[in-house]
């Protein structure tokens, strides 16, 4: 989240990290996926 931190108008209220095989389909439905995947590396 620390990337996060330095970027106005973004405020992080909770995060979890789910095994991709516990992530059902309604949670599909129900979350939004940031595609912040160049962060990791």
């Amino acid at each position: 989240m620390a990337a996060l931190d330095v970027c106005d108008g973004i405020n992080v209220l909770d995060a979890q990290h789910v095994a991709e095989n516990e992530f059902t389909l309604h949670d599909l439905h129900t979350h939004k996926r940031w595609e912040f995947d160049f962060r990791s590396q």
